[in-house]
């Protein structure tokens, strides 16, 4: 029962609840309202309005003046209410807009009974008209301006409702979307355009002003001026006055004019490294770019470290032999036209050996103090500096500008040397010298003794501090008398760096001035002395002395020994090559195959005995000359090789001559060959026997003792001026007749 009632009330309850939702829809209202509206003059304008469960009167107002509740709005022709009353629109409707509708309007509904009145929300109407086009107040088709002047423009844009917006660019070109400049508020202003590029934030220095006019159709003008300073990134391009305004949307309008700028001369200097050689001695070529307008005129100048420089060229210069001294030298390029001057400097980085800056030093010390050089020295690149202690092997021993010895000792005093080097360069040295305060240290052995230009020079030096006062000089430990010498033996003494030199030089040495010399020297702290001998210098050592080359003599006498030997040897051969040499007719041009006579000396090899002194025994020397005679020698027999035997006046026949074949014997005391002149000259006389086996002379006497054998020539016979004169014979069968040694006289 109780759940029966509760679902009862709970009916009772929704229908009421129905029921009042239903009324409230009912209400008429307005669920469309007008908004702003932005139009163009002339053209039709709607403003929207739509009601819904309308019981009253619909109707617009214009400033909240009613404009009548008929669709038709007779009070205002160009007015009507539009849209379909089933769907309650009831649009406001303006045709051909003029800048009177510009105005606030809503949309009302009267109130009724059941319903009240309502509003819609204000739209505003505006109305707009397009402008002109920007133009340029000036006809001028170019703007020609010298750098840093000012340019000045006025740009206008007129009949625009509301007045147009201008703004000022430079254009890469005409036609270009690319700023380079922007001026002003400029890239805001455009901020909707297709404009880009430009750097915003480059500081401004333009002066912008613009005026505004309104004429009594409600049209504005606007009216914008420029000025700016102009600069050569502005040459060739073009000024622009850009126009925006609602009617171009997000669209412009432009008017631009090209500017030339002349500028005064921008300068660059470059270095031609393929012809340049930053170093010291090398040389430095330079070109001098340059950007000018106007270029005709070009004045160029170059300078190095402010002193005039002529050039190599209409634009280049060559600075040659450079010095340690051009390091860090400005090289400047300096040009000009009608507009002004430009220049650019380089700054020159010379490459180039070390050079100590700091003088030799000298310190003499006590032992086991300590000491301490310093070496300063300069370079491009910076110079790398070490320490060389004066001794064969001249290790480095330290690095850096600073050479410190703790505790000096004996054995570390002499000649530290201070070296800078620099890579491509020669090294630089500097000599410092390091002394114990104490006895003098001699150094002198034969190195220090020199044979020159016929004089000896003996070097003693003296370390050690202080210098002894004088040093003494003793050959074979007696002091030299130099007064005695009448000037030929000299001492000099001389102050050096390292200490003391006392040179002892001896003028025309002799004999009596080889010896051991000694040279010592005393200071307050004692003494040292060292010895030396000089001796008569070799012959290598002569030659070194007169500033000959021993290798070059020794080379010499080994060519001229060699050249002896080829001479000898080509005489030898001469004489050999005589056999078979024809001799020149004679003077008259006759025949004659005798047309030179030689003075023949044939010497026999036998044994001779003649009257009583030959009678008694043989003679001591066989090499008897036998004959003496003036021959002619024949073309054909030039080295008589068929000599025939000496002439022989036989005054008793001795034992050898009954030993001898019959051909070559007499028994007739009183026969003498006597050799005619012409004797040997082919003919029918001389020759071959008759039966062709051997030789004969004019006499029929043969020249071998072997018949049938043809007769066989005899060997050269050496003479006594080249050889031993030993007779050089044919080795295998002996000859018939002793081989004859000859000599010629022409």
């Amino acid at each position: 029962m109780v759940n029966a009632m509760s679902h009862r009330r709970l009916l009772i309850l929704l229908l009421l609840l129905l029921q009042q939702f239903g009324l409230c829809n009912a209400r008429q209202r307005i669920v469309e309202g007008p908004t702003d509206v932005v139009s163009r003059l002339a053209e039709t304008v709607v403003l929207k309005c739509r009601v819904e469960n309308q019981e009253g009167a619909v109707q617009w107002l214009k400033n909240g003046f009613g404009l009548g509740s008929t669709r038709d709005l007779p009070l205002y022709r160009r007015y009507s209410m539009i849209g379909r009353s089933s769907f309650g629109e009831y649009h406001l409707q303006i045709v051909n807009a003029t800048f009177e509708d510009e105005a606030q309007y809503e949309c009302h509904i009267e109130e009724t009974g059941t319903s009240a009145s309502q509003t819609s929300a204000a739209g505003n109407l505006k109305i707009i008209s397009e402008p002109e086009p920007p133009r340029f107040l000036s006809n001028q088709t170019k703007l020609s301006f010298k750098e840093g002047r000012n340019v000045e423009l006025a740009c206008r844009s007129s009949s625009g409702r509301p007045a147009a917006q201008l703004a000022w660019v430079i254009l890469d070109d005409a036609d270009s979307v690319n700023v380079l400049r922007w001026f002003g508020n400029a890239s805001e202003t455009l901020k909707h355009t297709n404009l880009r590029g430009g750097d915003k934030k480059t500081l401004d220095n333009s002066i912008i002003k613009d005026e505004q006019d309104v004429d009594s159709n409600g049209l504005s003008t606007i009216t914008s001026r420029i000025s700016f300073p102009v600069s050569k990134a502005e040459d060739q391009r073009w000024v622009a006055c850009i126009a925006t305004h609602p009617t171009y949307l997000s669209s412009y309008k432009v008017v631009s004019v090209p500017l030339e700028v002349l500028y005064a001369p921008t300068v660059e200097i470059r270095l031609d490294e393929s012809r340049s050689s930053l170093e010291e001695g090398g040389q430095a070529v330079f070109t001098c770019h340059i950007e000018a307008k106007p270029m005709e005129n070009l004045r160029i100048r170059w300078t190095k470290n402010d002193q005039q420089v002529e050039p190599a060229g209409p634009q280049t210069v060559i600075l040659r032999n450079l010095r340690m001294e051009d390091h860090q030298h400005k090289v400047v390029c300096q040009a000009e036209n009608d507009v002004g001057k430009g220049q650019a400097s380089y700054k020159l980085n010379i490459n180039y050996g070390p050079r100590i800056m700091t003088t030799s030093q000298t310190k003499a010390v006590q032992r086991g103090e300590p000491v301490t050089f310093v070496c300063e020295a300069t370079g491009n690149p910076e110079p790398a500096i070490h320490w060389v202690r004066k001794t064969d092997s001249e290790q480095i021993i330290a690095k850096g500008t600073k050479l410190t010895i703790d505790s000096i000792q004996p054995w570390q005093v002499g000649e530290y040397d201070c070296v800078a080097t620099v890579p491509g360069f020669s090294e630089a040295k500097m000599q410092n010298f390091l002394h114990l305060k104490g006895p003098p240290l001699i150094d002198f052995t034969d190195r220090f003794i020199k044979h020159e230009n016929g004089k000896v020079t003996m070097t003693c030096q003296v370390r050690g501090k202080p210098f002894p006062k004088h040093i003494s000089w003793l050959r074979d430990g007696r002091p030299i008398n130099f007064d005695l010498s009448n000037g030929r033996i000299q001492a000099h003494e001389v102050h050096r760096e390292f200490g003391m030199e006392s040179k002892l030089t001896v003028l025309r040495p002799t004999e009596s001035d080889f010896g051991i010399y000694n040279c010592s020297a005393t200071n307050e702290f004692g003494s040292h002395s060292m010895a030396a001998e000089l001796r008569e210098p070799t012959l290598i050592e002569r030659l070194t002395n007169y500033g000959v080359n021993p290798i070059a003599v020794l080379a010499g006498a080994l060519i001229l020994l060699m050249l002896l030997i080829f001479l000898i040897c080509l005489r030898r051969q001469c004489c050999r090559s005589k056999k078979g040499t024809s001799f020149p007719a004679n003077k008259k041009g006759l025949d004659d195959p005798s047309d030179v006579t030689v003075r023949c000396e044939a010497l026999d090899g036998v044994q001779f005995y003649g009257g009583d002194v030959y009678s008694t025994g043989e003679l001591d020397n066989v090499d008897i000359l036998a004959s003496k005679d003036y021959i002619s020698v024949p073309q054909n027999n030039p080295d008589l090789d068929y000599l025939p035997p000496p002439n022989v006046i036989y005054q008793a026949t001795p034992s050898y001559a009954r030993q001898m074949p019959h051909d070559y014997a007499s028994s007739d005391n009183s026969i003498r060959y006597d050799q005619s002149f012409n004797s040997f000259v082919p003919n029918n006389h001389v020759g071959l026997s008759p039966d062709g086996s051997h030789v004969v002379d004019i006499y029929g006497n043969a020249y071998l003792k072997h018949p049938g054998r043809q007769l066989e020539t005899l060997a050269e016979v050496a003479t006594p001026d080249t050889e031993s004169g030993t007779p050089l014979l044919v080795a295998g069968d002996l000859h018939d007749r002793a081989v004859s040694q000859m000599s010629t006289h022409v």
